[in-house]
């Protein structure tokens, strides 16, 4: 070998383009732009404007170290399983994500239709007692009326006996 043969090292595996792939696998996944993408990176210390996630995407931007390890803090998953050709080990961890997730989803739901039966039972005690306390201020107030009535027609009586009584008062003493 001379000086002037090109050396050339060719890896059977192109972890690059395995790792691109395997970003915007994740990256689709969960629905992200690649604008969202690279801006949340700056948490991880390395953020990336939209063209340069492209790139990387693309395969046509080399990696340094801290970006594959901060994609992986990203996206919560193995460093390892970034360069994984066949996908098996990030698939994994995206199901067992995924059931996490769905497992939290079904918590909460359970603990909202528990919510949602303790209000409405609250709610129908409300509603009954409203409707007592209703019931109760008819009561109350045909009573009133009742009793309004009675002292009206015992205000006629008593006027009518007073009349009664001044009328035949006169006469009486008349007959006498």
């Amino acid at each position: 070998m001379g000086n002037d043969e090109e050396v050339t090292t060719r890896w059977l595996i192109d972890l690059e383009a395995i790792v691109a792939s395997n970003v915007r696998t994740l990256r689709e996944g969960r629905s992200l732009t690649q604008q969202q993408l690279g801006s949340d990176l700056s948490v991880h210390g390395v953020g990336m404007h939209q063209t340069t996630v492209a790139k990387l995407e693309a395969g046509a931007k080399p990696l340094r170290l801290n970006e594959v390890a901060a994609i992986a803090a990203y996206f919560e998953v193995p460093i390892e399983s970034l360069w994984e050709p066949t996908g098996v080990k990030l698939r994994e961890h995206e199901e067992t994500v995924l059931l996490v997730q769905i497992n939290a989803v079904k918590a909460a739901s359970v603990e909202a239709r528990a919510e949602l039966e303790r209000t409405t039972a609250e709610l129908a005690l409300a509603t009954e007692t409203q409707d007592e306390a209703h019931t109760r201020q008819l009561t109350v107030v045909r009573r009133e009326r009742a009793l309004a009535n009675r002292l009206a027609d015992l205000e006629l009586r008593r006027e009518a006996v007073q009349v009664a009584r001044g009328s035949s008062s006169p006469m009486r003493s008349t007959n006498e």
